[in-house]
């Protein structure tokens, strides 16, 4: 039987690597800056053992055309080689 915190925490990062890879699957990916900040959000809940908040996260981040607010000004500005690489050192 797994624990409530691993299993969480894998929960989280599956869910952040599936998104990612669906975006680099894409032929045009459509990720914006919204669902990037979104998607690094969640990684850094990895990192802070935050995982509930994680998946609320990436809930945003799947479904932009209900949460991203109007005229949002990206912060991290990261693409989805950086996010995935920003995955793999929060799982380090």
């Amino acid at each position: 039987m797994s624990t409530p915190i691993p299993t969480a925490r894998r929960n989280v990062a599956w869910r952040v690597e599936q998104f990612l890879r669906a975006q680099e699957g894409m032929p045009t990916p459509s990720l914006n800056g919204w669902q990037a900040d979104m998607v690094l959000a969640a990684i850094e809940t990895l990192e802070t053992g935050q995982f509930a908040d994680g998946e609320n996260t990436m809930m945003k981040a799947e479904r932009p055309d209900l949460w991203e607010p109007a005229e949002y000004m990206p912060v991290g500005g990261k693409d989805i080689g950086q996010l995935l690489a920003a995955l793999a050192k929060a799982l380090a």
